[in-house]
């Protein structure tokens, strides 16, 4: 368990803005393209859902295990939220 309480002090001290900046540049990478390209009905060709269900199977069991660990503070600290 050493490991894991070393992740976590790691976790803890960087940034808590990080964690939601992904959101920011992949909805602005989608918007940017589409508004380029003047068209959207590229994207329903990646089969976003398919994707969506994907990235829940492979990260859920961490959010999990994470969460098991840590309670909520390894969340709140990664969004900036104060509980």
């Amino acid at each position: 368990m050493e490991l894991a309480d070393h992740l976590l002090d790691g976790a803890r001290r960087r940034h808590p803005a990080q964690g939601p900046l992904i959101l920011m540049f992949v909805a602005l990478t989608i918007a940017t393209l589409a508004l380029l390209d003047r068209d959207a009905s590229w994207l329903w060709r990646l089969r976003p859902v398919w994707g969506l269900m994907w990235t829940l199977v492979l990260v859920l069991p961490w959010f999990v295990a994470i969460y098991w660990r840590a309670g909520d503070a390894f969340f709140s600290d990664s969004l900036a939220v104060t509980c």
